[in-house]
């Protein structure tokens, strides 16, 4: 069978070879037809109508011919491979880009099998609807080459099945999501290689934090000229405005990799912001400056929420207004949000912080809540801080389901209002905060339901922290054994489950320590009691007393079976509140 070609001169096609199999087929059998129905006419209807049906014919047929070829010069200008076969999976149609992609000729395809050498398949999805996609590497003119291949069951006009593939390059696609992978592998391994760095930055700083911090602490309690209480003081305050600013650094990495948590807990809410104006009250009164609060009678008092994230960000806010206001008026107020009613449970407050101090330009707004950022125009010269403290209340605002934002004018003062998502109390909780509010003063003095001292075990490797814990310990009327390491935790332990010995009442104990770290000696302390058939509350509780101040560290440690977790830094109030709730009369005496 011939296809034909147009030939501009003549108007009419000229013949040429046929360049696909089954091209044209019907043609003859047309034209026969049509010259048979013709020989019935009469001669001279027949010549004449002869005539003219041999020239439609001719017509149509050149017009068919144009077509095929319209549609090969088409499907030739095609990027995409595309190639026909039959049920036998015989080519009987293949483009241009075909034959270039893997160098054969047209004429070299068509009636035969061909089918490129694969290398490897990424991909095959599962037939649907006569349909198929699979990504293959084969062997192409130009090398290796990744092809997505669109395979579609067709039926033809004859009735025969064949099964049409298209395929599209999709090397330079793969080696882009590769490079994006190996970015984005990399981008984790760092962020992973920071948190690592971060947390052993943040035990190496707070285990000689915490003697600075302790020990200061100590001082203040013992018989000293004014001279002398003043360098303590100073010292104390200098070391908790460092803890301030590497505690900022670490929750704005912890922000930065996705791992802040809040701690959902019943707390009161006018106790938070007292408590938040209370800690800022004496650098205020040192700058001439008067705070003032109003809390509005329809704030409910007990919520539900991460009581240290609110008052961290009242402390960021109401120290900003400090900083920038000098003998002048710090107003704290907290109201409920005013607008459409919130879901059934929850509770939405602004918390605003107003001042009359220096204020801000419109290009400093802009700049506020950027990381890092910190006003030039400060009367004094430039302040202190990270410049995080502001970009960390609005993250963490947003994670309490709010939002900060900031109005001021240069030289009228500045203006912070925060909006924050709360949640209503329930009844048993509410009642536990209140019993809590009579429990904040612990008496200076430990002792057991029967009058003895408590005896405490201290495993620390630090000589600064061990004496440090045991100074604290024996202020408060405790006896305190100090061991150096988890496995002379265990040791002590097993002494003092001989017959006839007096055991402990608490044990503090460090995490990271030679030989033996404190999780595992923790385990097998543990596993002594319970050997012995004693009753679970026999074993003494097992506090940790770590520089890891992590919420994971935290989680770490209580799986590990250890009963409470005391971060380091911790002073002489917190060791005393924790050791009271252990040693209060009828823990002591299920212990007994």
């Amino acid at each position: 069978m011939e296809f034909e070609k147009h030939d501009s001169k003549a108007g009419r096609p000229q013949a040429q070879p046929a360049r696909r199999a089954g091209a044209g087929r019907l043609l003859p059998n047309v034209f026969g037809r049509l010259v048979w129905a013709l020989r019935r006419l009469r001669p001279n209807e027949a010549a004449t109508s002869a005539d003219a049906g041999i020239e439609h014919l001719t017509d149509a047929r050149w017009q068919l011919a144009d077509n095929q070829t319209r549609l090969r010069e088409l499907l030739d200008c095609q990027t995409q491979l595309i190639v026909r076969r039959d049920a036998d999976e015989t080519i009987i149609f293949a483009n241009r880009a075909f034959c270039d992609a893997f160098g054969v000729e047209s004429e070299n395809l068509l009636g035969r099998r061909f089918a490129p050498a694969v290398f490897a398949t990424a991909a095959v999805a599962p037939e649907h609807a006569h349909r198929q996609t699979a990504v293959e590497q084969v062997q192409t003119s130009t090398g290796l080459r990744w092809i997505q291949w669109d395979k579609h069951r067709l039926i033809s006009t004859a009735g025969r099945p064949e099964i049409q593939s298209v395929g599209r390059d999709v090397t330079d696609e793969r080696r882009r999501e590769a490079e994006l992978r190996e970015a984005r592998d990399q981008a984790d391994a760092a962020n992973r290689a920071k948190s690592r760095f971060l947390a052993a930055m943040s035990h190496e700083i707070r285990t000689p934090m915490n003697g600075i911090l302790g020990m200061a602490s100590l001082l203040q309690e013992t018989e000293q000229s004014e001279e002398q209480l003043s360098y303590t003081r100073a010292i104390d305050q200098s070391a908790k405005s460092l803890l301030a600013l590497i505690d900022e650094i670490l929750d704005f990495s912890k922000i930065e990799a996705g791992k802040l948590q809040l701690n959902e807990v019943p707390f009161s809410l006018r106790a938070c912001v007292y408590s938040a104006i209370e800690l800022m009250a004496p650098k205020a009164a040192s700058r001439g400056n008067e705070i003032s609060t109003a809390i509005g009678a329809d704030v409910t008092d007990v919520v539900v929420g991460d009581a240290a994230r609110v008052r961290q960000i009242l402390l960021n806010l109401i120290s900003n207004a400090v900083k920038f206001t000098e003998k002048g008026k710090i107003h704290v107020a907290v109201r409920p949000l005013q607008g459409e009613a919130p879901p059934m449970g929850s509770l939405f407050y602004e918390f605003e912080v107003s001042d009359t101090g220096i204020g801000f330009t419109a290009d400093t707004m802009n700049l506020l809540f950027a990381e890092f950022e910190q006003a030039e125009n400060i009367p004094g010269g430039r302040q202190s801080g990270t410049g995080l403290g502001l970009a960390i209340s609005k993250r963490l605002a947003r994670a309490m389901g709010g939002d900060i934002r900031a109005d001021g004018e240069l030289g009228k003062g500045a203006t912070f209002t925060v909006v924050l998502k709360l949640t209503d109390a329930a009844r048993g909780d509410i009642d536990r905060v209140e019993a809590g509010r009579h429990r904040l003063s612990y008496p200076s003095t430990l002792t057991l339901g029967d009058g003895n001292p408590p005896r405490v075990l201290i495993a620390e490797d630090n000589e600064i922290n061990a004496l440090l814990a045991r100074r604290m310990c024996e202020r408060f009327g405790c006896g305190a054994v100090v061991v150096k390491d988890g496995q002379d935790a265990v040791d002590a332990v097993a002494e003092s489950l001989a017959a006839g010995a007096r055991g402990f009442d608490v044990i503090l104990m460090d995490v990271f320590m030679p030989r033996l770290d404190g999780l595992e000696a923790t385990r097998i302390i543990k596993e002594k009691f319970a050997s012995r058939n004693l009753p679970a509350f026999a074993c003494p509780p097992i506090v940790a007393l770590t520089a890891n101040a992590f919420a994971e560290d935290r989680e770490r440690c209580l799986a590990a079976g250890m009963d409470d977790y005391l971060a380091k830094p911790f002073d002489a109030a917190q060791l005393r509140a924790l050791l009271a709730r252990w040693l209060a009369p009828s823990v002591c005496r299920r212990a007994s």
